[in-house]
């Protein structure tokens, strides 16, 4: 949280928010630069640049010392994009060929993970340790899973069965749970000149405990209730060591634990009325989401 890095007219800048001055990046007129975000260093940003007429993923130092490093991977036109927040340095890419990458920016090598020929891809998000991606893949005109992509065992699994359209995940930071938007509400409206009915809204966030003996954190009595954690049992506070001073090491993420076995007979739906709901993001203990009214079409 302590820098910032925008894109604008085509280049990236990066810049602290209390001291320094903003630094440009980049080429100011023969290359377009989309979608940069920082690495979990905090020192390096990656970006999608287009200055040798196809993009490419380039890797830069915010402090401009050194010659950034353009990955030469084929990545398509990148619709998309969510960097891992721990572990090995790689992204996730969502492009124009409705295809999910995972590109290592060590050896800028780029796997296909999954791709659709139905419609784009619903969204990519990071388990909070770098193990696990998830997104949303349609494996028909009606209808979108939510997936989950292994990177240890290099394994694609099912979520939720494709019935509905779910998409848009995001992991909560301490990993124990998944939410994703998903359209499975069919309550039908009736149209106020023909005889038609309709599904203008349909959609409500849901909500996958990870472990199979998580808690339902929308059951009755929950606001008392102690915090689950990986493999069970009660929360405990960390022992601390009298004298570790400055010989504390920075604790790394937690791994997290998901039980795939029936997976999607634990999908949760908030406790909020279906509507159209976009922009789902996970923040410590909560989720924060956007409902959008239905407006007319005629602007």
């Amino acid at each position: 949280g302590h820098s910032v890095a925008v894109v604008t007219r085509g280049g990236t800048w990066t810049m602290a928010l209390w001291e320094g001055a903003p630094r440009r990046h980049g080429e100011t007129s023969s290359e377009r630069q989309r979608m940069s975000a920082w690495l979990p260093d905090g020192e390096r940003f990656v970006t999608v640049s287009d200055a040798d007429g196809e993009e490419r993923l380039v890797v830069a130092k915010a402090s401009g010392e050194g010659r950034p490093k353009r990955l030469r991977a084929d990545i398509g036109r990148v619709l998309d994009m969510a960097v891992a927040p721990a572990g090995a340095d790689r992204v996730a890419v969502a492009n124009h060929r409705q295809e999910v990458l995972v590109v290592d920016l060590a050896t800028g090598r780029a796997q296909k993970v999954a791709s659709s020929p139905f419609h784009r891809i619903g969204g990519l998000a990071w388990s909070p340790d770098g193990r696990w991606l998830a997104f949303g893949l349609a494996e028909s005109h009606s209808g979108s899973s939510l997936k989950l992509y292994d990177t240890k065992d290099a394994a694609l699994h099912d979520v939720t069965n494709g019935d509905f359209f779910d998409g848009t995940p995001a992991f909560d930071p301490d990993g124990k749970y998944l939410a994703f938007l998903s359209g499975r509400v069919f309550d039908p409206v009736y149209d106020s000149h023909y005889f038609d009915l309709g599904f203008p809204r349909g959609f409500v966030p849901c909500l996958v405990p990870l472990a199979a003996d998580a808690a339902d954190p929308f059951a009755p009595g929950r606001k008392d209730a102690k915090p689950v954690v990986p493999g069970g049992g009660d929360a405990k506070p960390a022992p601390t060591k009298k004298g570790a001073g400055n010989a504390k090491k920075k604790p790394g993420p937690e791994p997290v634990r998901v039980d795939l076995k029936d997976i999607a007979r634990r999908v949760l739906a908030f406790p909020v009325p279906e509507a159209r709901y976009e922009g789902l993001v996970a923040v410590k203990n909560r989720f924060l989401f956007l409902s959008v009214d239905p407006t007319g079409s005629l602007d």
